[in-house]
């Protein structure tokens, strides 16, 4: 049970770092290949009312700016699984630079023998590594604090690099801790 738990820990936290990288990189990518758009709120083309509800606003001069993407001309139709892999590398580069740390809560649900499970929720901090002049000032750590269902919940994961023989530490809470 507790190389399970280890084993998706360290999934679930590299999953994170990738979805986070992805993410990150798709954002910076569609703002900056956006342009301004004007479009009048009473232009019914582009903005309609919702059902039948009048509209809110009687001033036909007011506007809204939009933000969107502007494709690039240059770019292939489809990107390529290597392009993806650049953009998320790149991306990652830049994560493990800029970002000290992060907080969120994941959410899993494990197929097991062919049934599905429960979905289980996770509070998770992620503390990237930090080094300066060749020397790790903070190490790369995760802390994960079991939420839902009952049975898994209080249980609690650390691993800290470089410590404990580079093995997590797991309080098992769950009903047991009751």
């Amino acid at each position: 049970m507790l190389d399970r738990v280890v084993s998706y820990v360290w999934f679930a936290a590299q999953a994170l770092t990738v979805c986070l990288v992805v993410l990150l990189a798709l954002v910076s990518r569609s703002y900056a290949e956006s342009e301004d758009l004007s479009v009048a709120q009473d232009n019914k083309s582009l903005v309609s009312n919702v059902g039948s509800r009048p509209s809110l606003t009687t001033d036909t001069q007011q506007r809204t700016t939009l933000r969107l993407p502007v494709p690039d001309p240059n770019a292939p139709a489809k990107p390529t699984l290597e392009t993806v892999l650049h953009v998320a590398n790149e991306s990652y580069d830049q994560v493990r630079e800029e970002i000290t740390d992060y907080t969120c809560v994941l959410v899993r649900r494990e197929r097991v023998d062919g049934r599905l499970g429960p979905h289980e929720f996770a509070y998770a901090k992620v503390r990237n590594r930090r080094v300066h002049n060749g020397e790790i000032i903070t190490p790369f750590s995760i802390y994960l604090k079991f939420l839902k269902p009952k049975d898994v919940a209080g249980r609690e994961v650390l691993y800290v690099e470089g410590a404990n023989d580079n093995e997590m530490l797991v309080r098992r809470g769950g009903i047991r801790m009751s």
